[in-house]
């Protein structure tokens, strides 16, 4: 695939970024983190590209609503040190921030040609494929998007049934190697990286 923009949901350290500027020379690339923690470093990461317009950094989410929300820190173990979790309401005692949050339907209008939507946002991918439409996805060739072993299965169905929906039929990823997904192991397996390609 030759993309004209790519849309990076979750940038994190920004090293998605980073490659589909240098690597894949991605013309546009959109950079979406809502945490101060990344925030900065991943700008730090892309800064050459900033510079030159290629990567727009935008420190918000990507929701089913284009309405002010509260990210919310979970505290515990290793694992869950950096997990962060997307409320419409302030809750009481917990540590977070309000963050501006946009839907993938309204940001639309900022894109056109052929694209890449790379989604890594810790159990919350399923609310923001909701957040797109049928005019969105036309637009996009190639989802990358990661399956946790903490998610639940009937999860990973609703995300099937909007892929198939918009015409994706989603791949694992191991390596250099693709094959079609096998949904009655996925559960068992730690995480999973998958790709999701337009039908042609």
């Amino acid at each position: 695939y030759q993309f004209d923009f790519a849309v990076d949901i979750g940038a994190a350290s920004g090293d998605w970024g980073y490659a589909l500027a240098s690597k894949l020379k991605v013309p546009t690339i959109w950079c979406f983190e809502p945490s101060d923690e990344f925030f900065i470093p991943t700008l730090i990461g892309v800064f050459p590209y900033f510079l030159r317009r290629q990567i727009s950094m935008k420190n918000a989410a990507i929701t089913n609503t284009n309405d002010k929300c509260f990210l919310i820190f979970k505290e515990g173990g290793k694992r869950l040190r950096y997990r962060s979790f997307i409320s419409t309401e302030i809750l009481e005692g917990q540590e977070g921030k309000i963050i501006e949050t946009t839907s993938l339907r309204t940001f639309n209008a900022n894109l056109s040609g052929q694209g890449l939507l790379k989604i890594d946002v810790e159990g919350g991918e399923l609310n923001v494929l909701k957040s797109g439409d049928a005019d969105f996805f036309r637009k996009i060739a190639c989802i990358v998007f990661e399956f946790n072993d903490d998610e639940d299965a009937q999860m990973f169905t609703s995300i099937e049934r909007i892929l198939e929906d918009f015409g994706f039929t989603i791949y694992t990823v191991q390596g250099e190697h693709i094959t079609r997904i096998d949904t009655s192991n996925l559960s068992r397996r730690s995480s999973v990286n998958l790709m999701a390609l337009k039908n042609v």
